[in-house]
């Protein structure tokens, strides 16, 4: 009986740590945004988050939102 082989050749292990070094630079870089949005919302006044519209309950799902876009 024959069989028909699909396995695709192994993907080496540079382009595996390249894959991995790239993910760990997005997450990174993402980190950074979610870090930058909470310190910039949190050294606002309470009047400019007013005229936002914003609460201090909100700034934490906000720098999320803007980092992770969830």
């Amino acid at each position: 009986m024959a069989y028909a082989n699909t396995h695709t050749a192994a993907t080496s292990i540079t382009d595996r740590f390249s894959t991995m070094l790239a993910r760990i630079a997005d997450d990174r870089a993402k980190r950074r945004v979610y870090n930058t949005t909470l310190r910039e919302l949190n050294m606002l006044s309470n009047r400019d988050l007013n005229d936002l519209g914003i609460s201090h309950a909100d700034i934490e799902p906000i720098a999320y939102k803007a980092a992770y876009g969830k």
